[in-house]
């Protein structure tokens, strides 16, 4: 099974973000945009704060190897709303970034 990163939508992550309980964070490293689960995205400001920085620094893999030729950042936070999370506000990220 596979599981989503809370913050930018990566769902390739071998382990839960926040444990099988959904409220005990691992503190390893998304690969995709390099939040360290537990630590950038305690809250839900924290969160948005991380995704827009790492978007506005050119979206760069913390793991670069394993960024799929075909990636896309829409897409991808496509995942978050399947999450139930925030739906309109990463929507709107969706819309203002998707031709990056």
């Amino acid at each position: 099974m596979k599981y989503i990163c809370t913050t930018c939508g990566y769902n390739e992550l071998n382990t839960p973000p926040w444990g099988e309980d959904g409220s005990t964070p691992n503190f390893e490293i998304c690969p995709c945009c390099g939040v360290e689960f537990g630590y950038e995205d305690s809250t839900e400001k924290g969160k948005e704060r991380f995704l827009a920085y790492w978007i506005d620094n050119g979206m760069n893999w913390f793991v670069p190897k394993l960024k799929p030729c075909d990636w896309s950042l829409n897409e991808q936070l496509k995942n978050l709303c399947a999450l139930n999370m925030k739906k309109m506000k990463y929507e709107e990220l969706i819309k203002e970034y998707k031709d990056k």
